[in-house]
């Protein structure tokens, strides 16, 4: 569903990051409209069942850490699900610059990472394999002051269906920015 919603944002002839990539599902998704599809993840388990199950020539599977990016080229749209909250706070802020910084002008970042739930005054963390979760007002903090932008347009995921984030403090958000510097 994530990866559909972003294909919403994705024009014919973009050059895409899929970021986290995974098992290269979203990739697949991403390069029917796109003109290529560099696909980056960690796993060499997840690269090697994309590249068996989803070959493509717009698709472009590497084995390594989103951490080290850099590219010569810089991207049309860089899309990540559920990538964010696997970080460090330190490491999550630092991608999120990467993130910029590798995004053309009037590009595309979308994002998805859950809201920190606080439960009895306490950070409540249900998965023990994220490391790190954000507050709403923090996560929008940091991601205006990087992306030198008023506007983050938020939903947030209700069953099956997306929604615009309004009053919603917890709950799965998939962020959509424009750079426009």
């Amino acid at each position: 569903m994530r990866y559909n919603f972003a294909n919403l944002f994705i024009k014919t002839g973009m050059n895409i990051l899929d970021a986290a990539c995974g098992s290269g599902y979203g990739s697949n998704i991403l390069s029917k409209k796109a003109k290529s599809v560099l696909s980056l993840d960690y796993s060499w388990p997840a690269i090697k069942f994309a590249k068996e199950n989803f070959k493509s020539k717009k698709i472009r599977f590497i084995k390594t850490n989103i951490m080290n990016f850099k590219f010569k080229r810089k991207f049309d749209a860089i899309i990540s699900v559920e990538t964010l909250e696997h970080l460090n706070k330190e490491h999550g802020l630092n991608w999120l610059q990467n993130c910029y910084k590798n995004l053309n002008k009037n590009g595309i970042f979308i994002c998805s990472s859950p809201l920190l739930r606080v439960r009895n005054n306490k950070p409540f963390i249900t998965n023990p394999h994220h490391l790190h979760e954000l507050k709403k007002s923090e996560l929008f903090l940091h991601l205006k002051r990087i992306f030198k932008t008023r506007n983050v347009n938020a939903f947030i995921q209700e069953t099956d269906n997306l929604k615009p984030l309004t009053t919603e403090t917890e709950g799965l958000c998939i962020f959509v920015i424009k750079k426009t510097q």
